[in-house]
């Protein structure tokens, strides 16, 4: 029995099997009709069936099988490369720009005063205009916030 099998996808691509059926003659001097026989092996049936080769449909269906995942697969790595290299840069981006925005924040959320720096709650100018409401402050007992 001979089978080629294609290495990628372990598919056949051409098998043969062969039999032969043989029959053993010994001579035994105990029987004198067989007592002169040699002692030989007579082939009585060669059988011998197979597939040569595929037709040229199936072995172009084999060759895309094999090839077009290989590209397929270098494909989609480049896609998520690419696109994993730019969702990075705009984190780094977004992360620049979070942290500028918070140290801008830290420093337009204090004023200034004679006595001291005093948060300003509820501004309701430009950031450090140094108006803040008084309905909205935190010495205002009636004021929940949030």
């Amino acid at each position: 029995m001979f089978i080629d099998l294609n290495p990628t996808l372990g598919m056949p691509l051409s098998a043969e099997a062969r039999v032969q059926i043989n029959f053993i003659t010994k001579g035994l001097p105990t029987i004198k009709a067989v007592a002169n026989l040699p002692n030989i092996v007579f082939p009585v049936l060669w059988f011998q069936d197979g597939v040569s080769s595929l037709p040229p449909n199936v072995i172009a269906l084999l060759e895309k099988s094999t090839f077009y995942p290989k590209v397929a697969k270098i494909s989609i790595l480049s896609v998520v490369f690419v696109m994993g290299s730019i969702l990075f840069i705009f984190g780094v981006i977004a992360l620049i720009y979070y942290l500028k925005s918070v140290r801008q924040s830290k420093v337009f959320t204090t004023k200034e005063t004679s006595t001291g720096s005093t948060p300003i709650n509820g501004s309701v100018g430009s950031a450090g205009s140094g108006y803040s409401n008084p309905a909205v402050s935190s010495d205002n007992p009636d004021y929940v916030g949030l």
